[in-house]
């Protein structure tokens, strides 16, 4: 009897520690899951930003193989034209389809918008025999609609209405969200519940939940993130295969955004931790190369583009006026904190509150250390003033290409940068974790 008993204890004992240890994680899997899977319902399948215009044709572009495929001009853009099955390739037509600001859709998350309906109602009238054509934009590489691809490919394969394929894609892609930001907040020593906060914000979720790509670039972002963390905290030396680890994580940020590629700039805080300044530095260059590479190989042959202004007229204009387009560049950056305050949503108030917190956070750890050099100062803080630099400069590349492709610049001139969104802000939400490792003291290099 007193066996049993401690079996028993030890076994409640066992899983008492498991949760709390996995608690956040836990969390974060049950807003995920629930909130999603609300959207899912509720939500029409090709709804979203550039959801059917984009995400979803690539990612049929993904299901069928055709993604290195030429792209054709298109006015001011370039498009892919990919054939295939009627009902996919034609689903939903136009009635079906709603393209808005994220903030717009998930104003009443628990009413349906009846789009799903609309999708199976119309797609009863295309033949699953006929073979069509139609435009896809593919701006981003192939592996960002894998998840996507993947299911739209199995529905395709087994006869699958295509609401219901749709929506196994959009299955798809929710579940490769909550996997990695769950494995990104186990990763984490301190910050996990900011993490599982960060990560449940709906405009993610809605994203995950969706057929857009947005979602493993806030995914990617986070994993990244923590994992640098992870080793910038241990306490012995980066390993060969910590090493590659980290470069991989790095080339995926040029392969699924480019836009977040000055988040490698938070592998220079190794320094100290890889075993040389030179291996530290190395590993920097030689991600940054391969990813460049990658990405421009992908741009130069396959990247089709939604632009809705003359691209070409508007390099010439910023290289005949380079003083003039950096200095819009930085006014929208700096502005960029305001410009989120003003579109009035609560996510935005969280994260301006967040942020705050997070500074006076910090401010008590700088005042237990006393750096008497700026470069002591530097050195010790570097995490945090790469992340900063980090985010100041995907803002910076962000507005570089809304000036590029959605700014008349001639009537709209430097300053006034057409087309930000919120989202665009996700991706880098993963730097504020950061701040939960603040030195407390001092460290000799």
């Amino acid at each position: 009897m007193n066996k049993t008993f401690l079996h028993v204890r030890n076994f409640l004992n066992f899983d008492l520690t498991f949760i709390k240890r996995e608690l956040p994680s836990i969390v974060f899997i049950l807003i995920a899951l629930v909130s999603g899977l609300i959207f899912m319902k509720n939500t029409g399948t090709l709804v979203g930003p550039d959801v059917h215009s984009a995400h979803y044709k690539a990612a049929l572009a993904t299901a069928t193989g055709q993604v290195f495929k030429s792209p054709i001009d298109v006015e001011y853009s370039k498009r892919h034209v990919i054939q295939g099955n009627e009902k996919y390739f034609y689903s939903g037509g136009k009635e079906c389809v709603k393209t808005a600001l994220v903030s717009d859709l998930i104003n009443s998350p628990l009413q349906s918008d009846g789009k799903s309906e609309c999708v199976r109602k119309h797609d009863k009238h295309l033949s699953s025999d006929k073979t069509v054509e139609t435009g896809a934009i593919l701006q981003y590489p192939f592996f960002a609609y894998i998840p996507q691809g993947a299911a739209l490919a199995i529905g395709m394969k087994t006869g699958m209405e295509p609401v219901y394929a749709q929506t196994l894609a959009r299955l798809f892609n929710l579940l490769t969200y909550i996997i990695i930001v769950v494995m990104s907040i186990r990763l984490l020593a301190r910050g996990k519940w900011l993490a599982v906060l960060l990560a449940s914000l709906p405009p993610s979720i809605f994203l995950a939940s969706s057929l857009s790509a947005d979602s493993l670039n806030i995914a990617w972002n986070f994993l990244f993130v923590s994992y640098l963390i992870r080793l910038y905290t241990q306490k012995k030396p980066v390993s060969t295969k910590q090493i590659l680890i980290m470069g991989v994580l790095g080339v995926g940020l040029f392969v699924l955004k480019v836009a977040y590629a000055p988040l490698l700039l938070l592998i220079l805080a190794l320094r100290g931790k890889i075993k040389s300044i030179y291996t530290g530095w190395a590993l920097f260059l030689v991600t940054f190369i391969v990813g460049s590479l990658l990405y421009i190989i992908w741009s130069s042959n396959w990247l089709s583009l939604n632009a809705t202004v003359d691209v070409g007229a508007n390099m010439r204009t910023i290289l005949h006026n380079s003083p003039e387009f950096i200095g819009g560049i930085a006014v929208n950056v700096i502005h960029a904190p305001v410009i989120l305050l003003e579109m009035k949503e609560p996510m935005y108030t969280f994260i301006a509150m967040a942020v705050i917190l997070l500074i006076v956070h910090s401010m008590r750890g700088i005042k237990s250390v006393s750096p008497v050099r700026l470069f002591d100062f530097v050195y010790l803080y570097r995490l945090q003033i790469l992340s900063v630099l980090a985010a100041v400069t995907v803002l910076a590349v962000t507005y570089a290409a809304l000036l590029l492709t959605w700014t008349d610049i001639a009537k709209y001139g430097f300053m006034n940068i057409q087309g930000f969104q919120g989202r665009y802000v996700l991706p880098i939400l993963p730097l504020l974790l950061v701040f939960y490792y603040i030195p407390q003291k001092n460290t000799k290099k």
